[in-house]
């Protein structure tokens, strides 16, 4: 679907579920975010909620301000989605925790970031092998995120309750949003959308004109 939409060829994955994140975190000794009063309310009440389905204590977070977030902590933040910015706001929040646990892992030794393999890996679906994801342990301080963002891009976006779909988020131009992603991603200028998804973007604007709030 990825590859379908934006022109990429995404062959590899990883995804870990809210446990593996929570050891991940932990195994890297938390991480430091900066928090809102908002951000606070919204926090405990989805570690309230962990807690009971992972069967774990918790700490309430009680002032704002920066805080070193234990497992529990940075994955409830990640699943924020209120107080401003909704999704693209939460998206946002889960990507500020992996440049964090990134930087942590930069200043943590290899038997440390071991650790961290070998506590998060039960929970990890992933088309890579241990032995593809071993080595790269050694090369974490050469690491850099030097861009991220959600997409459909800031500016680029629409929205709007569409039909039995429900509330959506809707490309204003999905070409645009392509030519934009291969850009940031490959610095690649003046590309050319493929017809797919020139025919994808005709599809998009034809269902959503009539449902659009701005």
């Amino acid at each position: 679907m990825i590859n379908m939409n934006t022109d990429m060829y995404v062959t590899d994955y990883i995804t870990v579920g809210f446990e593996g994140l929570v050891k991940a975190v932990d195994a890297l000794g938390g991480i430091e975010m900066e928090l809102t009063e908002t951000e606070i309310i919204h926090l405990n009440n989805y570690q309230s909620t962990m807690a009971e389905e992972l069967d774990m204590d918790y700490t309430p977070i009680k002032e704002p301000g920066l805080h070193n977030l234990n497992g529990l902590q940075a994955t409830a933040y990640c699943r924020i989605r209120y107080g401003g910015g909704d999704d693209f706001r939460r998206a946002q929040r889960q990507r500020d925790v992996i440049v964090a646990m990134l930087e942590k892992g930069k200043k943590s030794s290899i038997s440390a970031l071991t650790e961290t393999m070998n506590a998060v890996l039960p929970h990890v679906r992933t088309s890579l092998d241990v032995e593809d994801i071993i080595p790269v342990l050694g090369m974490v301080g050469d690491y850099r995120i030097t861009v991220s963002d959600g997409f459909p891009f800031e500016g680029m976006r629409n929205g709007g309750s569409i039909r039995s779909n429900g509330i959506c988020v809707v490309p204003t131009s999905l070409e645009e949003n392509v030519i934009r992603l291969h850009e940031m991603l490959y610095e690649e200028e003046d590309y050319v959308p493929s017809a797919n998804v020139k025919e994808f973007n005709r599809i998009i604007e034809e269902d959503t004109k009539d449902y659009l709030q701005y």
